[in-house]
This record gives structure tokens, sequence and C-alpha cells, in this order.
């Protein structure tokens, strides 16, 4: 028996290979030329069938957790599209030279060593999740078999010990550890084959076939993870259950998630399939309206109520006493939590981030029912706050702002305003969150926003998404002396310069108790 050492260095040996491969492809790639991207809402694509069944799934077995297909079809529209984005950053062929260098070490030419053993895709499985360092295998169809066949031969003389194992069965070429583990897999397989697994299949078929990556996550993988944590012993587990709704959360019955190049950017796609799932509905995003232009961050959310009771029980699970203390306190101010407290977490949420000086503003919207009651209710608890004791050193006052009337509340010496605007309840670090709200200059008129919304091809409604302005962060960064100048941090201009054509992110998600959809864009200019 091979010792654990042994073990560990065949897997690096195995992990440095697949690297090298993917690496070179990017070399190759980055020469190629742009291609059409297409259009439109990424999501409505999901679920149309124009992915298939990676053919390597018919010599795994079924109970796989993750599986990885990457495209090494380097003539196709996505390596192409792939290329044209690396050319846009100005040090991407020195870095993946240099990368190469490092992981495959002297003597691998890519067009004599790496491109003739490259398919029409890689697969790598990881077969098992609870090991330390998890056993994975990696399945092929070279371009030239003989090739392969030297490769592989030339590092099995050159470090025995370290040299992972293969075996050739049909056309496709399996690696692994060892030979027992690839008896293992195949015996599986014949047993149970991954590619008759319905669920796999579905999902699978589901995701964009014409895609630089996809990924298989098996409901295994919650089990698991669940299995890892209890055996930790992780302090506060049942309040985390209590969190995420414990035996009401429902099962997760696998997902998938695609990589993709397109002519905006690189984009990740995915799905997931549950049973029994709480999620929020979709929506229209309407602070959007409300919401002052120019935000480096904005975060859109929908229905926290249900999330914020879970917390609540979570604290009340893990602290004897406060459920007492908390009816107490309800009896004593006249009000409950679950028809006072929870519905200022009804509706449409939203987080956003502006540029500010010294410090950047934060502002928090939230849109009850009833906002001027809202208020009202805040002020109560701000008072009984300032009562309980002077360890956060709280003090609330009434103030005025932009002809409203607000609360302006100092915790351990930070200052947080709260207003109610345009019957929104406003919460912000400065008093531009309150001037501003409800401006005419909205984020529905930020070019920056609807440049990112297009590109990722944003729908009108949504269970939620994040918006994060790179380019704007990176020149405020740049404006700011920060560049290394006196007084301020080194940056190198170099690593600025190689991200100057970042663009901005955006993800969103949209979804059902069965079906949740999600996509995410960054975008390189």
């Amino acid at each position: 028996m091979r010792s654990p050492t042994i073990q560990a260095a065949k897997r690096r040996v195995l992990r440095r290979w697949l690297v090298v491969g993917i690496l070179a492809a990017l070399a190759l790639a980055a020469v190629g030329c742009g291609g059409d991207s297409g259009g439109g809402d990424p999501l409505a694509g999901l679920g149309g069938g124009d992915g298939s069944v990676p053919a390597a799934a018919e010599l795994l077995p079924a109970g796989v957790p993750i599986l990885i297909t990457l495209n090494t079809d380097l003539d196709s529209e996505q390596w192409k599209l792939a290329g044209a984005i690396a050319e846009r950053f100005p040090s991407t062929a020195g870095l993946i030279d240099s990368t190469l260098t490092a992981m495959a070490g002297d003597g691998v030419d890519f067009d004599t060593d790496v491109r003739p053993i490259l398919g029409q895709d890689v697969t790598v499985a990881i077969l098992e999740l609870a090991a330390d360092s998890p056993p994975f295998a990696i399945l092929l169809q070279p371009s030239d078999p003989a090739k392969l066949d030297e490769f592989l031969a030339r590092g099995q003389s050159e470090n025995p010990t370290d040299a992972p194992a293969w075996r050739v069965v049909d056309d496709w070429y399996v690696l692994a550890d060892d030979e027992a583990t690839i008896d293992t897999l195949l015996a599986g397989a014949e047993q149970s084959s991954l590619a008759d697994d319905a669920q796999f299949g579905e999902i699978m078929a589901a995701l964009p076939g014409d895609s630089l990556a996809r990924m298989w996550i098996s409901p295994a993988v919650t089990s698991e993870l669940g299995s890892q944590i209890a055996a930790d012993d992780l302090a506060g587990l049942e309040s985390l259950q209590a969190l995420v709704g414990g035996a009401d959360l429902g099962s997760f019955d696998g997902g998938g998630l695609a990589l993709l190049a397109k002519e905006e950017g690189v984009q990740l796609v995915g799905l997931t399939k549950t049973t029994g799932l709480a999620v929020p509905a979709t929506g229209k995003a309407e602070i959007l309206e409300l919401a002052p232009a120019g935000a480096l961050g904005y975060v859109s959310l929908r229905d926290l109520r249900e999330s914020v009771s879970r917390l609540i029980d979570a604290a009340i699970a893990s602290q004897p006493g406060l459920e007492t203390q908390l009816a107490q306190a309800e009896a004593l101010l006249g009000f409950t939590i679950e028809d006072d407290v929870l519905p200022l977490f009804d509706n449409e949420h939203a987080v956003y981030l502006r540029p500010g000086v010294p410090f950047p503003e934060i502002t928090v919207v939230l849109s009850p029912d009833d906002s001027a009651e809202s208020m009202e209710l805040l002020a109560k608890l701000l008072a009984v706050a300032e009562l309980a004791g002077d360890d956060l050193a709280l003090a609330s006052e009434d103030v005025e702002i932009d002809g409203r009337e607000a609360l302006k509340v100092t915790i351990t010496g930070q200052t947080v305003f709260f207003a109610d605007v345009e019957d929104h309840l406003v919460v912000t670090t400065v008093l531009a969150g309150i001037e501003d709200f409800g401006s005419s200059d909205n984020m529905n008129d930020d070019p920056r926003f609807n440049a990112a919304r297009d590109a990722a091809g944003l729908p009108d409604e949504t269970a939620g998404f994040v918006y994060v302005d790179m380019k704007g962060a990176l020149e405020l960064i740049s404006l700011g002396g920060l560049l290394g100048g006196e007084g301020g941090a080194a940056i190198d201009p170099a690593l600025l310069e190689n991200l100057e054509p970042l663009g901005s992110i955006l993800a969103y998600g949209t979804g059902s108790s069965d079906e949740q959809r999600f996509a995410a864009l960054l975008t390189i200019e």
C-alpha cells in the first residue's frame, strides 16, 4: 500500500498536469478573435435543452459529488472570445507564460507536448468529499492518443512514485491516483452510471452547451457539508440551523453552473433544483427610481421578514431567558416583534454605497407598508436602548434635514441618520443620503449601471441583484492619492493599469420553491 505522502504527491501531479492543460489553452486562445456573444436575459436560455450530458459521465458512478467539464476545443467560438478578452489586459500573455513555466516546469512545450493531447473537452470528477484530500479522476479523449501515451510514459519514467495511474477504456483515458481508484470508479459506473441519473441529465442539458466550463453539484454535497459541520461540533450549530430554517428549509436536489465568454466579459449562469425551499418572490426594483445615481455598489433585496424572524428565533434558541425578556419588553412598550418590528422588513429593500469624504456613504432603504409608523416605532426603540445602559454610548436627537424630520443617532461615536422619505425608511451614514434620496438624478439614469444592466440582460423582475461599479472604484483609488505618494498606500501603477479593463459586476436571480436560476456578468472593457 502506498503511503499517504505518496498519494498526496500523486494528486499534486494530477492537478499540475490539469492546470498546465488549461493554462496552455488560454495561451493559444489569447491569439484568437472575438465572435458573436448573443444577448438578452441569460436565464431565459436555462432549461431550454441546448446543453448536453458530458460523454465522460458514462464512465463515472452515479454518486459522483462534483463533476467539471472543461471545453478544450481551442478552435471554438468560446475560446476565441476568451482570447479577445485576454488581450484587453496588458500583462495577460506574460502572466500565462510565467504560470505555465512554474506549473509545468522546463521542457514542456505547448505546441509539441500539450496541444496534441487536448480533445474536445476534459472532465474532472471529485470522487469523495469526506477525505482531507479528496480523490479525483480526469477523463479525456485526446486528439493524438500516441502523443498522450508518450507524455504519460515520460512522466512514469522520470518520476514513477508520483506519476498518476491511467487506463484506456474505449477511446477514453482515465487518470487517477492509483489503479484501485480507477477500478472502483469503473465498477461503480457498471452498476449505475452518472449518465443515467435523471436529475444530472436534466440539469446538464439545461445549461448552455457552448461554454468554457460546466459544473454539476450533486445532492451529496449538502449532506456531506452537514455531516462535516456536525463532526466538527461547531459552536452555535443549533442557532445556525434555526436561522436557515432547520427541517423546514427543504432539500437540495442538485445544481449546475456554466462559465461563458462573451464580447462584454465573463459570465456565470446556473440553476439549482430543490424541494420545498422558501425563496423570495420576484418583483421589480422600484427603489432604483429613488436611489441617487453614482452608486459604487447596490444590493436589491426582497421580503426579508422571514429571514429576520429566523434570526430572532436563532437568538432565542441560543440565549436562555431571552424569550422572557422580549415578552416583558413587548408588554412594557406596547408593541410586539411579530406585529410591529417584522413588518419593517416586508416588501423591497436596498443597500448602496456612494463615494464620500473621508468615508463613503452607506445607505439602507426599507419599504414598510407604513413608513411614518415605522419611524415612531424606531423612536421608541431608541429611547428604550438609551435607558438600557451606556455600553453602546448611544444618544439620539430630532433634527431637520432638507425640510424633513429625521433622527440623528450616535452609537459609540458613529453617526447614523433615519428619516421617512418618499414613503420609505432611509437609514444612512451621511446627510446627503437623505437629501439626495428621491432626486431626479437616480440609478435608472446612471449610465454605468444601465450599461451593466444591458450587458447582463437584467430582467425587469428578479428575486434580488448585486451591482458593483469596479471601474468607478478604481478611478476613486487613482484619484485619492493612493499610488504610493506620501501618506498613501503603495499601490503599483502597473497593477491599476492591468485592472483598468474591469467594468462592473452584476449578479441576479429568480426562482420558485422547486427551481432557482441565477447569473453574474463581469464586464471587461
